[in-house]
């Protein structure tokens, strides 16, 4: 009889931590999509990169490219030619799941662009990427994702649906 009260003990006290740990990773995967938001909308390249999974990029991109000076460039570019973000709004994200010792998530999103007074805007997603259990996170903008490439930012991941992205359209 003990033994089968320390099993259920064990047992609930495992699904608690479980919950917990889900509840933790979910609350800083938020925080970290927020930030990149924030950075996003402010223009602040070096912010963008430090939250960027640049593994992720390195394994789409061809051969020699530099995520890190290609954004240094884009946003230099964009504060030179008065681009801003009018909005850049994060939703709730879809439900976090692990492939290969990681944890990922996609992230939707909406953003609106003020260029020369048009406003641009484009529905899509972050694929969030952990890779120490959700303390932390980095993403990979999914806006160009495809089911073709989606396995070279998310190894493993077959036959799923992804979420619909829109491109840009002039408000």
């Amino acid at each position: 009889m003990n033994n089968i009260r320390a099993l259920v003990a064990g047992m609930v006290l495992s699904t608690w931590i479980s919950l917990a740990h889900a509840a933790d990773s979910a609350s800083a995967l938020m925080r970290d999509a927020q930030l990149l938001a924030d950075c996003t909308k402010a223009l602040d390249s070096q912010c963008v990169i430090r939250l960027s999974d640049i593994e992720a990029y390195d394994r789409i991109s061809s051969r020699g490219f530099d995520f890190a000076k290609a954004q240094s460039v884009m946003y230099a570019s964009m504060r030179k030619s008065h681009v801003k973000y009018v909005e850049l709004s994060i939703s709730s994200p879809h439900e976090v799941f692990t492939l290969n010792g990681r944890q990922y998530a996609f992230v939707p999103y909406t953003w609106v662009t003020e260029v020369e007074g048009q406003d641009s805007e484009l529905r899509a997603y972050f694929v969030g990427i952990s890779r120490d259990h959700g303390s932390t996170w980095k993403f990979f903008d999914g806006a160009h994702v495809t089911s073709d490439n989606i396995r070279l930012i998310v190894p493993g991941y077959t036959n799923q649906v992804l979420p619909n992205s829109t491109g840009s359209r002039f408000k």
